[in-house]
């Protein structure tokens, strides 16, 4: 069906656009499945009335930053782990997906090099 008899280029136009649009929802859609799984994770938590709504390690007020920022500085895993003993090997493996994840589908900028 047309939308525009006089002005098929319009048509073209709105199609297109449609299009577009289509193709940005199912990249949203797909964003926030991978989202809600990481979060309907065991091991990462997000409680808006806990530490801000931070992503944390199973409810235990450690954030997931925390741990990543720890790994960037160069920390062990059995560092921290003696750091937090709460924690488990595991949740910094989760920790690390969750962050990857996070990143996963943002755009980021082209650069130009020379």
């Amino acid at each position: 069906m047309l939308i525009s008899d006089t002005h098929p280029i319009i048509d073209e136009a709105v199609f297109f656009a449609w299009g577009q649009l289509g193709i940005e929802i199912d990249r949203i859609m797909t964003i926030l499945q991978r989202i809600k799984e990481k979060i309907m994770n065991d091991r990462i938590t997000v409680d808006p009335n806990r530490m801000g709504g931070e992503p944390c390690i199973r409810n235990l007020r450690i954030p997931v930053a925390t741990i990543i920022t720890m790994i960037a500085q160069g920390m062990t895993e059995k560092k921290i782990l003696e750091y937090y003993p709460d924690l488990e090997k595991e949740d910094i493996k989760e920790a690390l997906n969750f962050a990857a994840e996070s990143v996963r589908e943002k755009e980021l900028p082209l650069t130009k090099t020379e």
